[in-house]
């Protein structure tokens, strides 16, 4: 509302339907990734605690744009992206495209904008043309964020798609950090 957010989260455990956890946070739109960063927090240590394990990998938080107008167009990109009709994609990708000029930093546009085209190529709704492009995106959002074993996945699917097994291998290795000489 304006510019207050409020964000319910729940911990349900589904044997039984009861809840673990739950918390409300209010705060300022301008401070939706620091609640996104709690939540993430406070799910892990309630995990933790729950399932009785002595520690937990706790999850990096995910990169975030400079600005919420960004972030909001990013998940907008995600949203239409999913339709994975030729209008739908055709808005991700504007989308997307719009979150990298006003970031150019934020990993997860770049690689928004590759999955968009290259699934357009997939669904024969764009020209094969845009598969380089699609490519280019995805090493761009592997050099931003290079531990990010997600877009480390999606670069060496891009390889796989186009029968390059040994690359999409050398790929994978070096996000394990093995050489893959």
């Amino acid at each position: 509302s304006g510019d207050r957010l409020r964000v319910s989260a729940q911990l349900i455990r589904v044997s039984d339907d009861s809840s673990v956890w739950s918390e409300t946070y209010e705060r300022r739109m301008a401070d939706v990734f620091d609640v996104q960063d709690d939540i993430t927090r406070r799910i892990v240590a309630t995990m933790t605690r729950t399932l009785k394990v002595t520690s937990v990998d706790t999850p990096e938080p995910m990169a975030k744009p400079r600005n919420v107008e960004a972030y909001n167009d990013y998940l907008l990109g995600r949203y239409h992206w999913n339709k994975r009709t030729k209008a739908g994609l055709e808005e991700a990708a504007a989308l997307f495209r719009r979150v990298i000029a006003a970031d150019p930093e934020f990993a997860p546009a770049h690689s928004g904008l590759a999955d968009t085209l290259a699934v357009m190529v997939s669904k024969w709704v764009g020209p094969p043309t845009l598969y380089p492009t699609a490519l280019e995106a995805a090493r761009r959002a592997v050099a931003l964020d290079p531990a990010s074993a997600e877009l480390h996945a999606e670069l060496a699917g891009f390889f796989a798609r186009q029968n390059k097994a040994e690359d999409a291998v050398r790929v994978l290795l070096r996000w394990a950090g093995e050489d893959p000489a």
